[in-house]
C-alpha cells in the first residue's frame, strides 16, 4: 500500500484465523478508507 494525496492514510486490512469444527476458518478483509469494502 502507498500514500495518495491525502496527509493519513486511511486504507485497512484485518485477518482472522479459527477453527471450526475441526476445520481451519480464515477470514481476510481489505477496507478502503474512501470507498467501503474493496475485497474480502
Amino acid at each position: 500500500s502507498f500514500r495518495g494525496k491525502r496527509a493519513t492514510m486511511e486504507d485497512f486490512y484485518d485477518v482472522k484465523l479459527t477453527e471450526i469444527d475441526g476445520h481451519a476458518v480464515s477470514l481476510f478483509g481489505v477496507f478502503d478508507g474512501s470507498w467501503g469494502v474493496t475485497c474480502c
